[in-house]
């Protein structure tokens, strides 16, 4: 009986000792996963627009190395940032609109050798119309998609000491048939 009570003994601090190594294996385990996941979260994302714009520049059968991509993503920047007043005027966001318009005025102003005060309320006028949404349309700005250049504003009027914007849009007025009762139309026949 003794021996059994030492051979239990035995396989008790065996099982203790196996239970301890498993123990410090798993905190290990869990200290690798803990500094894995720290680099990974100081990894950052991509912007969703960098991402759009690398999609829109890599051919269909190259892709960006990760060597590469520092260089490449700023030649892409310049280049989209060159390239995007290049779309028509309708299709530029309010954004780069204002940004147009701002060079206009700049431009305007210099060549019409216009006064502080007078370029302030053109600026003003331009610009709460842009935000008020009425310099939207192609028909009311001429703009080069070329060169991505506001020629003329054809709303645009001047006097001799303010600056307004023309009504474009004249109120179409819809002529309608009265529609007639059953009982207007035998009246009228009655009468004739």
């Amino acid at each position: 009986m003794f021996v059994y009570l030492k051979l239990i003994e035995e396989y008790y601090i065996y099982i203790m000792e196996i239970s301890q190594i498993l123990q410090e294996q798993k905190t290990e385990i869990k200290k690798e996963d803990t500094e894995t996941s720290n680099n990974v979260s100081n990894q950052h994302a991509k912007p969703v627009q960098l991402r759009d714009i690398e999609n829109r520049s890599v051919n269909n059968n190259g892709k960006l190395n990760q060597s590469d991509s520092n260089l490449k993503i700023k030649e892409l920047i310049e280049k989209e940032r060159e390239e995007c007043y290049l779309k028509p005027w309708n299709k530029l966001d309010k954004g780069m609109r204002l940004n147009r318009l701002k060079l206009f005025i700049q431009e305007y102003s210099e060549k019409e050798s216009l006064t502080e005060n007078k370029k302030k309320k053109l600026s003003h006028l331009l610009l709460t119309a842009c935000h008020n949404s009425k310099l939207t349309k192609n028909t009311e700005v001429e703009y080069d998609t070329n060169s991505g250049i506001i020629i003329s504003i054809k709303t645009l009027k001047t006097d001799s000491t303010n600056f307004h914007l023309e009504n474009t849009t004249s109120k179409k007025v819809k002529h309608t048939s009265k529609s007639r009762s059953n009982i207007d139309r035998f009246i009228s026949s009655r009468s004739k």
